[in-house]
């Protein structure tokens, strides 16, 4: 383990998402090695509390709620003070321009995260600070490899990028029939269907109606398959409604958020996300292999990157709706593949993509630069 760390991780916001609950699995996975965690939140947010609750984690809410509100580095650099950091680790933009202020202000060494994997545009904000800040910056963390052509033409140093694979517990995400089976009845979902489903919050960018079309599809080709929307957010009635009003409504769940995860996955024979160039490494495709579950997804920055194309799922081209449809049929037809890539699924996730393995790696990485 080291030294004993006093490590700050300075965020924008904590709503429910992949992004923050890797964020709570570092802090918390830090925390249980012995080192002390400040976790600052730039505006509010309360999600994955029960997992941040350790004697050595502390949990300070800003409450800056504007992104141009420049008060919040004055905040930063007090709260990194009072803490007596010895590294501060920013994750996501704007934390990546204010977190990194207040640490260069205090004089601690700074690194950032970064989660997004986005098409460049011209004169963005954020090559300019990337340019300007990179020099104080000690390392770039990216979730995947494929990230690294973005990272870089946004302004970051291209040797100070480490990847890092996000994580999940293997103990926690594990197959369980019986649980899939009582929460697919508690859905209303027949003993004997296949279900597919998607884990995602209903944003634009998840595009649940290519999952729609897609069961559809299904549907339409005499597959005995349900669709099961599991997550919430803005777009959750827009989609419930478009799924009441889809040619396969009767096939078409919109399950909303559930606490019991490994269930909802469980329940599930399929899972496949329909997103857009959102997706860089998403959690939801660790945890559904962890439950020998096999997974369909496009082809976007390092979605190839948390699973074996072939193996313990398909990796589809982006935006081949044809060929996602294709590959969600041959596994609803044949039990044998889907056993064999869900035990193939998991054993990847549990040698390769593991919490533990995530924090082990920051760990090494900020003992780098952290100053006593």
């Amino acid at each position: 383990m080291g030294i004993a760390m006093r490590v700050a991780i300075d965020v924008t916001s904590f709503p429910v998402g992949g992004q923050e609950r890797q964020v709570a699995q570092l802090t918390r996975g830090l925390a249980e090695r012995g080192h002390s965690v400040l976790l600052l939140i730039n505006k509010r947010g309360d999600a994955f509390r029960d997992m941040l609750d350790h004697p050595n984690v502390e949990v300070i809410e800003l409450r800056r709620e504007s992104r141009s509100d420049i008060r919040v580095v004055t905040d930063i650099a007090r709260r990194l003070r009072l803490f007596s950091a010895g590294v501060v680790l920013c994750v996501g933009y704007t934390a990546t321009l204010w977190g990194r202020l207040g640490a260069v202000a205090r004089g601690i060494p700074v690194l950032t995260a970064e989660h997004e994997s986005l098409p460049v545009k011209p004169k963005h904000d954020r090559t300019f600070v990337n340019r300007v800040l990179g020099s104080s910056t000690r390392a770039v963390v990216a979730c995947a490899s494929a990230q690294l052509p973005y990272l870089v033409a946004q302004g970051n140093p291209g040797a100070k990028v480490v990847v890092i694979h996000n994580g999940v517990d293997p103990a926690q995400f594990r197959p369980g029939r019986e649980q899939g089976v009582s929460l697919r009845r508690a859905w209303g979902v027949p003993d004997q269907v296949i279900v597919v489903g998607i884990v995602a919050t209903h944003r634009p960018e998840k595009r649940h109606d290519r999952f729609i079309r897609l069961i559809e599809t299904c549907v339409a080709e005499g597959a005995n398959v349900y669709g099961v929307m599991i997550g919430d957010g803005e777009l959750l009635e827009s989609n419930r409604n478009a799924a009441a009003a889809s040619p396969a409504a009767h096939r078409l769940i919109v399950a909303g958020s559930t606490s019991d995860m490994r269930s909802a996955y469980c329940a599930c024979d399929v899972a496949v996300l329909t997103s857009d160039s959102i997706e860089v490494f998403p959690l939801s495709f660790l945890e559904a292999q962890a439950c020998g579950v096999p997974v369909v997804g496009f082809d976007l920055a390092g979605v190839s990157e948390t699973m074996r194309d072939g193996e313990t799922g398909y990796v589809v081209p982006a935006g081949d709706e044809a060929l996602m449809a294709q590959r969600t049929l041959e596994l609803a037809s044949a039990p044998d593949l889907r056993h064999a890539m869900g035990t193939a699924g998991r054993a990847w996730v549990s040698a390769n993509l593991t919490v533990d393995s995530m924090v082990v790696a920051y760990e090494s990485l900020l003992q780098r630069f952290h100053k006593p």
